[in-house]
């Protein structure tokens, strides 16, 4: 593989550069040879420790068994390599050599990483790693800090096949360096060119017979005469920021430069992309393993200015007079409350009404006094009647025992406690379970009531609509009119909470939903779905009303009695109703009064 050598040279001590990252295609690059080079170079050129970082336990069992086999072939190596004495490790966590160690991590546990430094940094298929491990951050972050204290002397090593655009930590990488390519010759005009998917053509249901289009000359070249394209000698890599080569290099390459016989050829790539064209999964696995490419994805990713920028201009905490179904969503963090009200209308879709943060500490019972006053206030409709949520989803996530206290305490009120839950599978809102955790650690054998939620299903949902929403037709303007929009906003919010609306994407290597590389917090997401998941509570279920329920509600909220239903009997009188009621409670003390009295000795 002629490309390697650059790459190699790159990652040698001799070279100033300290970071060295490699997006390539699976299979046909080399990433993980460079990085089995890399590590045994060290081993005799400069020994020192190193973190080797993979994406789970299992990878790394498989990569310690390919290092041993590969060590074995060196004598001289294997001998480096073998235990002296039974303090010398040699496990699948560590490895022992004179001069230093191999320390082998997970990114799934940031422990793995923890207190160890080390010169060299190796992170293996780094867009298969979880993109926050236990709250502490991005993993390959983590490894890379275990060689701070070298300096200019240490040398890190990213290598990964990409994947959603939105994610890719590699690309994140390769942009940071100086975003080489390799540049080949045409073996007809000589013109240097990178090697496009867009240039491969083959006759009409012949892909097999692929060929490759020169950029600038039109020259048609086949595929076996990619060996005089390809050597070092002839071909070279081009860095898009020269300027940054002394500190980072990085490096892309396809499967377009697989020599023959050691990778697929043109018309394999030419068949294999006709196949996989007609689904959109396999068709980002085409990019991502066969390319070398990210795959923009445009419903993995919400623009935030898209939503912001469809925001109607109407108040908060004022009812729209569409609205009939008016719900709320709680985040409880560590030093504040997070609160979303939204209404629904008969076509279950959604208003946010208003959006809150209260500061306070969780931790103190007193202040849940603080979110209790906010939702007990009312909203005015457009039509001047008073509105209170009416189902309140609390998510339990942090200090679950205080949330299921509080939402206990205010059952009759319908504040629910939940929580979420990691499954695909799982419904939106199934029956309630019993928390048995209490604060002093025991164990409560009756416990209080949450509900575990299917927080896939409600992101589908709303990432479904927002997506759907921002459709454009061919002159730019939005499919959708804003009275036809399934999610509508106000113009009074902040760009806060667009940010933390769009702050998660689709990840399908996990499967589940991430947040987006730059995105902090998602309160306000997590409040949105908890909003829905409440209008579709089995106390309200409005997914189940009828067309009369709904013209019921219309008649409440504008403040007329509903046609074929009794009067609410508790509902206050009518000023002149105040002497009939004198008269009857007159009626009652009478009567009270003429009853006489006995008393019993024995009581």
């Amino acid at each position: 593989m002629p490309h390697t050598r650059d790459i190699m040279i790159a990652l040698s001590p001799s070279h100033p550069c300290t970071t060295v990252t490699f997006m390539g295609s699976s299979q046909t690059s080399g990433k993980t040879e460079i990085g089995l080079n890399f590590m045994f170079g060290m081993i005799e050129l400069a020994p020192d420790s190193m973190a080797i970082g993979l994406p789970n336990h299992k990878l790394i069992k498989r990569f310690v068994k390919r290092f041993d086999k590969t060590a074995v072939e060196m004598p001289d190596m294997a001998e480096k390599l073998r235990p002296k004495s039974r303090k010398d490790a040699d496990s699948q966590e560590m490895k022992d050599f004179p001069g230093g160690t191999y320390f082998f991590g997970s990114a799934e546990s940031p422990s793995d990483g923890a207190s160890i430094s080390t010169r060299y940094i190796y992170c293996g298929e780094v867009d298969r790693y979880p993109p926050d491990v236990d709250g502490e951050g991005r993993p390959d972050e983590l490894f890379e800090t275990r060689r701070t204290m070298y300096g200019n002397a240490s040398k890190a090593y990213f290598e990964s096949s990409p994947g959603i655009e939105s994610l890719s930590i590699i690309q994140r990488r390769f942009l940071d360096g100086d975003q080489s390519y390799r540049y080949v010759p045409c073996p007809h005009c000589g013109e240097k060119q990178r090697l496009v998917w867009p240039q491969v053509k083959w006759p009409d249901d012949k892909p097999q017979q692929a060929y490759y289009v020169c950029i600038k000359n039109g020259c048609i070249i086949q595929e076996y005469e990619k060996p005089r394209m390809l050597g070092n000698d002839v071909a070279e890599w081009r860095a898009t920021f020269p300027e940054r080569s002394q500190r980072h290099r990085s490096f892309q390459l396809s499967a377009l430069y697989c020599l023959p016989g050691l990778g697929k050829t043109w018309g394999d790539l030419a068949v294999e992309f006709l196949e996989k064209q007609k689904d959109k999964n396999s068709l980002k696995v085409f990019i991502n393993t066969r390319l070398g490419e990210t795959f923009k994805d445009d419903g993995e990713k919400i623009e935030w200015e898209r939503v912001k920028e469809r925001a109607q201009p109407y108040r908060l905490r004022t009812v729209p007079k569409h609205i009939l179904v008016v719900t709320g969503g709680v985040d409880v963090q560590k030093n504040r409350f997070e609160v979303v009200i939204s209404g629904f209308d008969r076509r279950q879709r959604e208003t946010v009404l208003d959006h809150r943060v209260l500061p306070a500490n969780p931790e103190n019972p007193e202040d849940w006094a603080i979110l209790e006053e906010y939702l007990c206030r009312p909203l005015v409709s457009e039509t001047g009647t008073s509105l209170r949520p009416e189902c309140v989803c609390i998510d339990a996530g942090y200090l679950g025992h205080m949330v299921v206290s509080f939402c206990n305490a205010n059952r009759q009120r319908r504040w629910y406690a939940t929580r979420g839950s990691g499954s695909s599978t799982r419904p939106l809102i199934g029956r309630p379970q019993k928390w048995k955790a209490r604060a002093d650690g025991k164990v409560d054998t009756f416990g209080g009531d949450f509900y575990l939620l299917g927080a896939k299903n409600a992101k589908d949902w709303l990432y479904g609509h927002l997506q759907r929403d921002g459709k454009l037709n061919e002159l730019g303007e939005y499919v959708r009119k804003p009275d036809e929009r399934f999610f509508t906003s106000s113009t009074e919010l902040e760009d806060e909470f667009y940010k933390q609306l769009c702050s998660a994407g689709w990840d399908p290597h996990q499967p589940r939903y991430v947040k987006l590389p730059g995105q902090d917090r998602n309160e306000v997401l997590d409040c949105v779905c908890l909003c829905y998941v409440a209008a579709m509570h089995p106390i309200v279920k409005m997914d189940r009303f009828t067309d009369d329920d709904w013209t019921k509600r219309e008649a409440l909220h504008h403040g007329l009695a509903p046609v074929g239903k009794t009067p609410d009997l508790f509902a206050i009188a009518p000023a002149n109703a105040e002497a009939e009621k004198q008269q009857i409670a007159d009626q009652f003390a009478a009567a009270f009064a003429s009853i006489e009295v006995t008393h019993n000795d024995k009581y």
